[in-house]
């Protein structure tokens, strides 16, 4: 039985592996030029929120802000941007502590609030 390569050793020796570095780079920017364009339109949207419901506090959640490192420059951006009636500086984003669950709790929220006083 051969003992195994490492990695570096059996990439060094594919013909195409300059050419699959290259591909990773460009992949690399494509994915951040995608983050950094959905940043810009979740801005735009909380933007729009701020100024119809005047709000000060925004609480973010969901699958996107398990990476906020990659999208909140973007949304601040455009918020500190278009944000004239209502100062941006007066408005807060906080991130959700209930994570991946907010949808769940949000819904079952919701359905306690309606049906709460129903009984069958």
């Amino acid at each position: 039985m051969r003992a195994a390569r490492p990695l570096a050793v059996l990439c060094s020796i594919l013909p195409a592996a300059p050419a699959m570095a290259e591909l990773k780079v460009h992949v690399n920017r494509v994915a951040l030029e995608e983050v950094a364009r959905a940043g810009r339109y979740l801005g735009i949207g909380l933007a729009n929120l701020i100024h119809l419901c005047v709000a000060e506090l925004i609480v973010l959640s969901g699958n996107v802000m398990n990476s906020p490192e990659l999208f909140l420059p973007a949304i601040r951006e455009v918020i500190s941007r278009q944000c004239r009636l209502v100062p941006a500086d007066r408005v807060e984003l906080i991130l959700s502590t209930l994570r991946g669950d907010a949808p769940l709790i949000g819904a079952a929220v919701l359905w306690t609030q309606r049906y709460a006083g129903e009984r069958a």
